[in-house]
């Protein structure tokens, strides 16, 4: 699949900013356009999802992960500017519909929000959780918690400038609780690192050495 908007992020593109004084001005409004956003989800990964031959419940994405019981990803930027109250009513139960209707997906939104793990990570449709453009977020912040609720953290994690990989590595492991679980670790490579056989053999490594 492309990288498909939640419910949401598809009202607030075809509204525009309007809509987050729809919230308090025009509550009904927002509730009938997340129902058209939502029927608009489903119809359009039901067609992509049967162009591109993937089963509703499953599929790839970003060209090396495959899916199982996670069949999309949902997109929620905008839902990341909303207090928590605001996400429980006018979101969540749209966002859960959609995730539903593909047995369960994963989720993105850029920026560290304490209110989007909150809401997102107790959600049994919620397979996993990818944040972009984090900033300085402190992995101890967010993968245990990740681990803890069952799920899975699906992405690239920033590295601290001058950090070596060894160290890079082994700050992020030492977060999932001494276990090869919840992480699926994707990440660039630039001219100041080793070839990609050498960090792979790094990685591994590291995981050895965290399970002894």
């Amino acid at each position: 699949l492309p990288d498909t908007q939640g419910p949401f992020d598809i009202a607030h593109l075809a509204r525009g900013h309007e809509l987050f004084t729809d919230l308090h001005d025009d509550p009904p409004f927002v509730h009938h356009l997340m129902e058209l956003a939502t029927e608009v989800y489903l119809r359009a990964t039901t067609m992509l999802k049967a162009a591109a031959g993937e089963p509703l419940n499953g599929g790839h994405h970003s060209g090396c992960v495959y899916l199982e019981n996670c069949g999309v990803r949902l997109c929620d930027d905008s839902g990341s500017l909303l207090s928590p109250r605001l996400l429980e009513e006018f979101v969540l139960p749209y966002q859960r519909r959609a995730l539903a209707a593909f047995g369960g997906g994963w989720v993105h939104w850029c920026g560290y929000r304490r209110q989007m793990l909150d809401a997102y990570l107790p959600l049994p449709e919620v397979r996993g959780l990818n944040i972009g453009h984090m900033g300085p977020c402190d992995p101890t912040e967010v993968l245990p918690r990740v681990v803890e609720a069952g799920k899975v953290y699906v992405g690239n994690w920033p590295r601290p400038p001058g950090q070596s990989l060894e160290e890079y590595f082994g700050s992020l492991l030492r977060c999932l609780g001494g276990r090869k679980r919840g992480l699926i670790l994707q990440m660039g490579r630039d001219e100041t690192m080793p070839p990609t056989g050498e960090i792979m053999a790094r990685w591994h490594q590291a995981q050895e050495e965290q399970l002894r």
